[in-house]
């Protein structure tokens, strides 16, 4: 989403996107809401069953990335300035790369 702010800033203008923005963040963020829970709760099963002992530690790894995604999410509707919101954007995005390089290693093995 925060790829397509400046677009929106430019060819909106500021009060506009603001709210389309915060319209399609409140959207997303309930997906996300129901989707990370889920995602955890699915990795933590799976994890139980199907990785060998040696991996297992990648997949906490892995599945505590999630929870950081989720607080960070949660920190991200409460943030007060711009700095902080896409600070926290910034983190999420990274995190989330991470948990898919650890996911497509574990794939791989």
């Amino acid at each position: 989403l925060f790829l397509f702010v400046p677009l929106l800033r430019r060819r909106l203008g500021a009060e506009q996107s603001r709210e389309l923005v915060r319209d399609i963040g409140m959207r997303l963020g309930v997906v996300a809401a129901i989707a990370l829970p889920t995602l955890a709760a699915t990795g933590a099963a799976l994890a139980s069953h199907e990785v060998p002992t040696s991996q297992r530690y990648l997949v906490d790894i892995k599945l505590g990335i999630v929870i950081a995604v989720g607080v960070i999410l949660g920190g991200h509707g409460l943030a007060r300035t711009a700095r902080q919101r896409v600070a926290a954007s910034a983190l999420m995005l990274l995190l989330s790369l991470v948990a898919v390089a650890i996911g497509a290693h574990l794939a791989e093995t």
